[in-house]
């Protein structure tokens, strides 16, 4: 079998890649979005099957879309986003959806919210709402995602507390980005390359932010080589190491599948 026989052995009910064949788990976006990187740096795929798999995907990413501007887990799922997941969604819809939902993401953002959100973890979200309302100059605060009640305040789905967020989110909305959210993204990138080497989630999420980020310029290109360098100081293999570490599952496909890094 090829790399798309393989991976489909992974994909649960959803359409989206898993750990575990016939599982679903919290982070189907973000393994969905690793297993597309590897398919687009194997040279034996042709641009056809390429396409032929991001159009069965688009439907997937969008199915997720819970109310506009806002995704979820899984389907069923009745859990606030994560980043590591929405950071996945925004980098597919940079590269394949033209922005479209990154740019309804923006929108969201942009709402004020009403009050605090007490059916979930009510004790965080009305501390971190006096911080984001403090932090708004006694305005209600904005850049919040909840999928479960889009108008109130939740800590887990209050982005406005990463900068580097922010500005990962304009970007691809194509929106206008000012130098701090810039250099936010820049230094938010760069971050993780100098934790411990046992973070493997450090260099998975910026490895994905990094496929959208790199085609932007030759600077964010040139920033992106220099991330690759520094990660094969801890990784001689590259994200290959970091993969085959992180996925527990002998029999997973992206063990086989992902290289260094995708140039």
């Amino acid at each position: 079998m090829g790399l798309l026989e393989d991976f489909k052995i992974f994909r649960d009910k959803n359409g989206l890649n898993q750990l575990d064949p016939n599982s679903t788990s919290q982070n189907g976006t973000l393994f969905t979005m690793e297993y597309l990187i590897c398919l687009m740096a194997d040279p034996s795929i042709s641009d056809e099957q390429k396409k032929k798999e991001v159009d069965r995907l688009k439907p997937v990413f969008l199915s997720l879309e819970r109310y506009p501007g806002l995704s979820v887990r899984f389907p069923e799922s009745g859990e606030y986003e994560s980043m590591d997941n929405t950071c996945a969604t925004i980098t597919f819809s940079a590269l394949f959806d033209g922005g479209n939902f990154a740019r309804r993401m923006h929108g969201r953002g942009l709402e004020r919210v009403i009050d605090v959100d007490l059916s979930q973890d009510a004790e965080n979200n009305k501390k971190f709402y006096k911080i984001a309302k403090i932090l708004s100059f006694g305005f209600q605060p904005n850049w919040v995602f909840n999928n479960q009640n889009p108008s109130l305040f939740c800590m887990q789905g209050w982005f406005g507390r990463s900068p580097a967020m922010m500005g990962l989110i304009k970007m691809a909305a194509g929106e206008f980005v000012n130098p701090f959210l810039w250099v936010s993204v820049l230094v938010g990138q760069f971050i993780g390359a100098f934790k411990h080497p046992s973070d493997l989630d450090a260099r998975k999420l910026s490895y994905v932010n990094w496929q959208y980020l790199k085609t932007r310029s030759k600077f964010w290109n040139a920033a992106y080589r220099l991330w690759c360098w520094k990660l094969m100081q801890d990784y001689k293999n590259g994200m290959k190491d970091v993969y085959t570490t992180y996925y527990l599952n002998p029999e997973h496909p992206i063990k086989k599948y992902s290289i260094c890094y995708a140039p």
